[in-house]
């Protein structure tokens, strides 16, 4: 009996080993999704804050652009600048 005794003591020891693993590796997984998760969220704000900065950046170039077309026009052209104008 007393043998029995130790052997569901060594099995009860093994079984309390797998659960411990088992759960474990369940909070590990968790863990490294969670971690993955923040990573593509930060990668995104990432490249819609660059997106930004480039959008600010081109349109004051646009804009300059679109007003010495319109200059120059005028000098060439003053009759078609007015026409497109309006």
């Amino acid at each position: 009996m007393r043998v029995d005794l130790g052997l569901q003591q060594a099995q009860l020891g093994l079984h309390a080993l797998l659960v411990l693993g088992i759960g474990t590796a369940i909070t590990v997984v968790q863990h490294w999704q969670q971690e993955a998760r923040l990573r593509e969220r930060l990668d995104q704000q990432r490249v819609e804050a660059e997106l930004s900065l480039l959008k600010a950046q081109i349109n004051p170039h646009f804009f300059f652009n679109t007003l010495n077309n319109i200059y120059s026009l005028t000098l060439i052209d003053g009759e078609r600048a007015r026409a497109a104008l309006h």
